[in-house]
């Protein structure tokens, strides 16, 4: 049986009097968190959340008496993860100074994280719980409070057939001044026959072109960034002129900034994501694991004005997400994501696989093969490279029931977490 986690987006109806109830409930949870990760930090910064639960409890009991235990409990999972990030980062950090990719300090965990937006996260049934009528019942520092909510109709149609809930997280959007109920729900579907992954695409994402597919029946689809890139610059322009003046109301247009830019990004990747699915499909993506770090570029004074703006397109490039998008959504397409070795993907030629740095001088766009003489766009041949490392994988599923290769993608982004986790493969446990 497949398992995909969605979330859905619940926008809560509250009075005056519930507001302020929601709103002493995550202040308390904020002072918890920085209070747990203070105490995480002078223990020797350490990731276990028992640890920290044992020896933070019984002060957070004391000082934030009516706080919920489950929520206290999960104050010490949520630190503990967090620092287990930081020191995975820092390790990842080591590792790409012997390689030679950075030379900046890892700064992590110079200080203990502090916890700023106005969050809490609540447990299904013990927190909250769903009642007739769209409304949700939710507790606080002093009893349940109800509250009325909306959303899309798909997500309360699965709320309304009893679909399993987990952790739901309580958000405050500080420009719509509205509180949100973020649930997330698990759904499930019967295993892909492998069989019937009639369809091989292989997919390469990047800057000049946003994303390319190629597939087993020839057809390639190519969709351009130039357009998305210029509004994303557009956008810097703007918070660079903001940050320079740093008035109060700058700040708040810069925040204001911030969120309809991500909003933007996130849209265009969901319409990207959905454009290349397609029903049983074996979908394969390059796995980029620390591709910030491995790309050598020009910075500080020796850096020109071009390099300046290609590191920032490069750092606001959105891959991970993009590659997360079409993971999940591949859920409901009865389809499954697999991940492919990246190397050589650029400079080898998927014709005759002769492999040189000639084939691609200064990176043009046109790839042109040193040994056969095939010429093409550059994203296509890493497009159909990736192809045939797919169907290599496809025959790994056919013949042997399993990939040779455990599938996994990363979640680092260089600015945000997005996570993106291919669906594993397992030789007699089907799918995940």
């Amino acid at each position: 049986m497949r398992v995909q986690t969605i979330s859905c987006k619940l926008k809560l109806e509250c009075n005056s009097e519930q507001r302020l109830a929601l709103n002493a409930l995550v202040t308390a949870y904020q002072g918890a968190l920085n209070f747990a990760s203070k105490t995480a930090f002078d223990l020797g910064k350490t990731s276990s959340a028992s640890k920290i639960q044992k020896t933070t409890y019984h002060e957070i009991r004391a000082k934030w008496g009516t706080l919920p235990t489950t929520m206290i409990c999960g104050v010490a999972r949520q630190v503990g993860s967090i620092y287990k990030t930081l020191w995975t980062r820092a390790k990842q950090h080591k590792d790409n100074l012997k390689k030679g990719w950075t030379r900046k300090q890892y700064k992590g965990l110079n200080r203990a994280p502090i916890f700023k937006s106005k969050t809490a996260t609540l447990f299904y049934r013990n927190d909250y719980s769903w009642s007739k009528d769209h409304i949700v019942s939710v507790t606080t520092l002093n009893g349940r409070i109800k509250l009325k909510y909306s959303g899309y109709q798909k997500h309360l149609d699965l709320i309304k057939s009893g679909s399993h809930c987990g952790a739901a997280r309580l958000w405050y959007d500080k420009t719509s001044k509205q509180w949100y109920l973020i649930v997330s729900i698990e759904l499930q579907s019967p295993d892909v026959d492998f069989s019937s992954l009639w369809k091989v695409k292989g997919i390469d994402v990047g800057q000049r072109n946003l994303l390319v597919s190629v597939d087993s029946e020839g057809q390639v689809v190519f969709k351009k960034g130039g357009l998305v890139k210029a509004k994303c610059r557009h956008y810097a322009k703007v918070r660079s002129g903001l940050q320079e003046k740093g008035t109060r109301s700058a700040k708040r247009a810069l925040v204001r900034l911030s969120m309809r830019e991500r909003r933007f990004r996130s849209d265009v990747n969901h319409k990207l994501a959905l454009s290349v699915l397609e029903p049983s499909t074996l979908i394969g993506v390059e796995d980029l694991t620390g591709i910030r770090e491995r790309l050598r570029r020009r910075t500080g004074k020796r850096a020109s004005e071009k390099q300046r703006q290609a590191n920032r397109d490069s750092s606001s490039w959105s891959y991970a997400e993009l590659q997360w998008f079409i993971t999940y959504k591949s859920f409901f397409f009865d389809s499954i994501v697999v991940a492919v070795d990246p190397r050589n993907t650029s400079k080898g030629c998927s014709k005759c696989g002769h492999i040189s740095d000639g084939n691609r001088p200064n990176g043009s766009v046109l790839f042109r093969c040193q040994a056969c003489g095939r010429v093409v766009h550059s994203d296509k041949n890493g497009g159909d490279s990736i192809l045939q490392r797919t169907v290599v994988k496809r025959q790994d599923l056919l013949v042997m029931g399993c990939l040779s290769i455990t599938p996994k993608v990363s979640n680092v982004d260089g600015s945000s977490a997005t996570g993106v986790q291919v669906q594993q493969v397992n030789l007699r446990n089907d799918l995940n």
